[in-house]
């Protein structure tokens, strides 16, 4: 994920130009850490999301609607008070920080035009909303840091608010190219603006650069445990800037000279944190002085993208990955390596990435990640998941990029893959680095459309993956108590291979024990077994028919262990080998809904106690898979289950073939979808799917069995390796053997295949 600065930059850009002029009306909070704005303009209705939240800082427009509490906490109360309804009159973003400044007038108690500032710093576990006045005070946050978190700046009401610069970052945009005008300079793949444009790009970007900015470090400042450099504006606390203004026009400062009570220093009016003494001041100026891209890289011993990201604001690792991509230079080499014609091609594409950016042409679009084709029909249609495009993105200028029809302009629903696609990257440039292969690019008309998007199928994900989890915890304990029960019977059983010894010392003393006296403690005779001599040890207080008594209920104590032990020990065995499908199921799980299924398969099978109509992990020992299958009497009615089907792909010559993502539907597809002709596939001797080819009453060709075989590799304990052994028969003769677990059938007289593990076929959903 790479919400850097100039994604942030595109937000920005988003919200000038649909809030600029808009009137609050309503504000609530319904997180501790989340506020949801309300906005009137013209004829439209905005909802503003705003999460300060350290796991996922968030700013996007949202048509969703969040409950708040009964009562409102103090932060959104003193909002309401003073900006309740306020007019936003300008957005604007310091530098290329990952910090979005909207600015607010209003009426205050006397009916004067008063302007606040609301700033939210998306950074991380150190983001904060933060209530600014005219002169840059701060009136409030949502988070307080004190002096005790921060030695660089505290956040508390009444303390001047500043952007630190402890990291000695400069501002990207503010870079100029070596010997030739920024627009000159794009790299010509992704060169976005007709030559007439080229000329007022570059002197819209070389205005930038004269008037400076503020610089801030991308990490917050909370991060470091040094002095921040005094004598900083307050940033866009104070900035009027008209609507419609470049991001980078964001960082101008509005307050001449103000230097922050508490910065500790004395520094010059309007200076910046490096002229005010940061020992870095030659590289954290927001104007670097006319110094190139070589100047301030080329001595750094670090990767090229490594000395990009960490000496330029809001450049995340993947645009810097971008940029080394976009000059043809290997970013994992060192900076100091390059040669010129490499640094100047380095220079050309940094500079064509910031012209973009400058201009506000922005490209937002999610990288997926998976073995699904672009062109694959099993993708859903428009409005329940993103839709592929119909061209490798990375071929694109962002303009050309935008004109793709967004189809996906909807949030996807909680089932978060698209086919066996992930969302892995979202970016507001064309990302060429991540083109083609496994990676596909989903283009979105809004950026806040995609940061809906993104994660709430991430959200969705992390759900997913926390009930994975926890089924996996369950199928985890359950094993290794399985495991332990088994070494138990195990060493049971090889007790009892004394018991045969016991009985023949039984019969050889009801043969040759008359001619005992009493009171000895052996007799030797000969064993009528191997012919050979036994001496056979005897309790002196006991008579020659007494002891071969006790050494006969000793034998039939024995053979009782033993045959009750032989079940058992084979009980145990069925269990784990289900417990392990089941542990394959959860690999194939996509969905929630799969795992709800698989859930429900441990409830039936006893690996999961119900207790009241919820399912609980079960403590103290589960039934066994054999003992308590999903059709027992004995197992509890179970709710209807979420819908979840089959995998199903079509084989190259038109067969369809079904593979089963758990046992209940293994289950499903042999008994139930299969027909007797029909063709059967399963990895030999290791957990796997079911896979099912409908003949149709069709002669199958031998690249379908190849096909069916490569899928039930796949979709088998042994995915990972090179070649799997499957056996494969009619389905006619795959039976169910009576209380087995779901999935568990037996067969006779098979045939094998050796298959490398696939599963790349057209699927349909």
């Amino acid at each position: 994920m790479a919400f850097d600065g100039i994604v942030v930059a595109n937000l920005a850009h988003e919200l000038r130009d649909k809030l600029t002029g808009a009137r609050i009306q309503k504000i609530a909070q319904p997180e501790k850490d989340e506020l949801l704005i309300t906005l009137k303009g013209g004829k439209d209705t905005y909802k503003l999301l705003i999460s300060a939240n350290g796991g996922l800082p968030l700013v996007y427009l949202t048509g969703a609607n969040k409950p708040s509490p009964l009562t409102a906490p103090n932060f959104c109360m003193l909002l309401r008070k003073h900006i309740g309804s306020g007019k936003v009159v300008g957005i604007t973003q310091p530098s290329l920080e990952r910090i979005i400044s909207f600015h607010i007038e209003h009426l205050d108690e006397m009916g004067d035009l008063r302007q606040k500032t609301l700033t939210v710093e998306l950074m991380g576990k150190h983001s904060n909303i933060i209530f600014l006045d005219e002169s840059g005070t701060v009136i409030d946050a949502i988070k307080h840091i004190g002096a005790h978190v921060s030695s660089v700046r505290e956040v508390l009401p009444g303390r001047a608010y500043f952007i630190p610069n402890t990291a000695g970052k400069v501002n990207p945009l503010t870079m100029m190219p070596e010997q030739q005008p920024v627009a000159a300079s794009c790299h010509p793949a992704h060169h976005p603006f007709p030559p007439s444009a080229d000329a007022a790009v570059a002197s819209a970007t070389c205005d930038i650069a004269a008037a400076g900015s503020t610089s801030a470090p991308a990490s917050t400042p909370a991060d470091s445990g040094s002095a921040s450099a005094p004598g900083t504006t307050p940033a866009a606390a104070g900035s009027t800037s008209a609507p419609g203004t470049t991001p980078a026009d964001a960082g101008s400062t509005s307050a001449p000279g103000t230097t922050p009570a508490d910065a500790g220093s004395p520094s010059a009016p309007g200076t910046t944190p490096a002229d005010a003494g940061s020992a870095s001041s030659a590289s954290s100026t927001t104007g670097t002085g006319g110094r190139t891209l070589p100047a301030l890289l080329s001595h750094q011993g670090a990767s090229v993208q490594k000395a990009l990201y960490t000496t330029f604001t809001g450049i995340s690792p993947i645009c810097a990955e971008e940029i080394c991509h976009r000059a043809g230079v290997d970013s994992d080499t060192s900076a100091k390596e390059l040669t010129d014609a490499q640094w100047s091609r380095l220079s050309n594409a940094f500079a064509g990435l910031m012209v973009d950016v400058a201009a506000g042409h922005f490209a937002p679009h999610i990288i997926y990640e998976g073995e699904t084709p672009v062109d694959s029909p099993s993708i859903p249609p428009s409005g329940t998941q993103p839709a592929m495009p119909q061209m490798p993105v990375g071929h694109l200028s962002p303009a050309e990029f935008s004109s793709i029809p967004p189809t996906a302009t909807q949030p996807a629903t909680s089932q978060m893959p698209v086919g066996n696609l992930f969302p892995v990257e979202f970016s507001s440039i064309p990302l060429t680095c991540m083109e083609g292969g496994k990676y596909h690019a989903v283009p979105f008309a809004s950026i806040s459309t995609l940061l809906e998007t993104y994660y709430a199928t991430r959200a969705a994900s992390a759900r997913a993956k926390q009930k994975s989890s926890d089924l996996r915890k369950v199928v985890s304990t359950s094993l290794e108590r399985e495991a332990r029960k088994l070494q138990l019977q195990e060493n049971q059983l090889k007790d009892t291979e004394k018991r045969d010894k016991y009985r023949i010392y039984g019969e050889l003393l009801n043969t040759y024990g008359h001619g005992l006296a009493g009171g000895e403690s052996t007799f030797t005779c000969p064993n009528h077994y191997t012919g050979q001599d036994v001496t056979i040890p005897l309790d002196p207080t006991l008579t020659a028919s007494a002891n071969a008594k006790k050494y006969f209920d000793r034998y039939g104590k024995l053979k009782r262990t033993y045959e009750a032990t032989l079940g058992l020990l084979e009980e145990t065995r069925r269990a784990i080998d289900h417990l392990e499908s089941i542990g394959v199921a959860l690999d194939i799980a996509r969905t929630e809904n799969d795992l709800a299924q698989i859930k429900e398969e441990l409830v039936l099978c006893g690996f999961i106690k119900r207790k009241g109509g919820h399912a609980t992990s079960g403590q103290g020992g589960a039934k066994s898979a054999g003992a308590k299958s999903a059709g027992a009497k004995s197992a509890p009615k179970s709710p209807k289950q979420p819908a979840s089907k089959p995998l199903h792909y079509i084989s190259s010559d038109g067969f369809h073939m079904y593979v089963g993502k758990n046992n209940l539907q293994n289950e499903e597809i042999t008994f139930r979808l299969a027909d007797g002709d029909d063709w059967w596939f399963h990895a030999k001797g290791i957990p796997g799917s079911h896979v099912i080819v409908k003949t149709g009453g069709r002669e199958l060709p031998d690249r379908a069995f190849e096909e069916a075989g490569a899928l039930a590799a796949y979709y088998s304990k042994g995915r990972d390796w090179d070649k799997v052994e499957i056996d494969y028969i009619q389905r006619k003769h795959v039976k169910k053997a009576a209380g087995s677990a779901p999935g568990f059938v037996i067969y006779h007289t098979n045939y094998s295949l050796v298959a490398a593990p696939k599963s790349d076929f057209q699927e349909v959903r």
